[in-house]
């Protein structure tokens, strides 16, 4: 589970299927990435971090960059 990312879609005002949908991806997409399943894409990453106001690596801090 990512819970950097979980905890700012509940202190978002919209609900996470509607983020999804601004970044043009599945709900089901976006839940398993939420979840943790599945990586997101570097395009999703940087679509979620403006959706939610915040930086790449405060939703996505498991993830080390090389």
């Amino acid at each position: 589970m990512n819970y950097a990312l979980k905890h700012a879609l509940v202190d978002h005002t919209e609900p996470a299927w509607k983020v999804a949908m601004k970044i043009g991806i599945s709900d089901v997409r976006f839940s398993k990435i939420v979840r943790g399943l599945i990586e997101a894409r570097k395009i999703e990453k940087e679509a979620l971090a403006a959706i939610l106001g915040k930086k790449e690596t405060e939703l996505f801090p498991q993830e080390v960059t090389s």
